[in-house]
């Protein structure tokens, strides 16, 4: 591993091969650098972080050093790539970080792949209809903690997470990057109906994927 500074942090980033650590390097500094930022006039009342897809951390240590400084008390992050998510506990060191080797889906054994376009990005790595590759931990949806922040980057999963989630109505702001157009109607019908706003995202987009955030 490598350490640089991306968007004003020190991050640790992967040197596995040149390809991975591009990627990691873009995917990092774009999150840092306010991926997930939305228009608002004062921080949220905020206290937990529900991380589905936390890859190499950067979005926590945005979340907690950048969106939410001083307010975050615990993270609970889900990542099925064990590589990233060791990068991603050094990048949380010294942040109330909670982490689990394991990916969230209803499958009981998924697999985790490579994107065939994007081998070398971690970022790109699924687990939504896998049928190659190591069978790695899960955790079903339904299954996961209450969170005042809900952020969901799992490349397909995020309709099953939406669907089976019991705590979405408890949160103040919901994170999410959807892989399927096909997703985004459902996913906006069962915000809509709980009282969530767009705040950021492209409601009319004929593409995927779509960063979109929503708040009550």
């Amino acid at each position: 591993m490598i350490k640089e500074t991306l968007a004003g942090h020190e991050m640790w980033l992967p040197d596995t091969n040149p390809e991975v650590l591009k990627h990691s390097r873009i995917c990092m500094t774009n999150v840092l650098e306010g991926e997930y930022s939305y228009p608002r006039e004062a921080p949220e009342d905020v206290r937990t972080i529900l991380d589905v897809g936390a890859n190499c951390g950067a979005f926590i240590v945005w979340a907690c050093k950048t969106w939410w400084p001083g307010r975050i008390d615990s993270v609970r992050a889900y990542e099925p790539n064990v590589e990233a998510l060791r990068i991603a506990r050094l990048n949380c060191d010294g942040l109330p970080l909670l982490d689990y080797y394991a990916a969230v889906t209803t499958e009981l054994h998924p697999r985790i792949s490579k994107a065939l376009d994007f081998p070398d990005n971690w970022g790109g790595w699924f687990t939504q209809g896998a049928t190659s590759g190591e069978v790695v931990p899960s955790v079903h949806p339904a299954d996961l903690p209450p969170a005042d922040v809900v952020k969901v980057d799992c490349e397909g999963c995020e309709l099953e997470f939406f669907e089976n989630y019991r705590y979405l109505d408890d949160a103040k702001v919901v994170m999410f990057e959807y892989h399927r157009l096909e997703f985004r109607a459902p996913i906006t019908e069962r915000l809509k109906a709980l009282g969530f706003t767009m705040r950021r995202g492209n409601p009319d987009s004929s593409t995927a994927p779509d960063t979109q955030v929503w708040t009550k």
